[in-house]
């Protein structure tokens, strides 16, 4: 049962609101800066004013951990998709 609470601790939030709500939110701000300043970093994008009666394109943060055998957590991941 504790084993399992552990691995619970540590799963991948399906939205941002439960990224920044969680117990490891300051590795998953690591990781969302992380894929923030790559998109910058490869001019991937631009961020325009929005003109009058236009709307923003969707968009979702998409979390996920890299774990090393067994069950050791490698490394957390953000990706922000639109």
């Amino acid at each position: 049962m504790v084993a399992e609470a552990f691995i619970a601790d540590f799963e991948e939030p399906m939205t941002f609101e439960e990224g920044i709500g969680c117990k490891q939110i300051r590795h998953w701000k690591c990781a969302m800066d992380v894929e923030m300043s790559s998109l910058i970093e490869n001019e991937t994008w631009t961020l325009e004013e929005l003109p009058k009666n236009s709307k923003a394109i969707p968009y979702k943060w998409v979390y996920n951990i890299k774990r090393n055998p067994p069950d050791s957590i490698d490394k957390y991941k953000a990706k922000f998709c639109c």
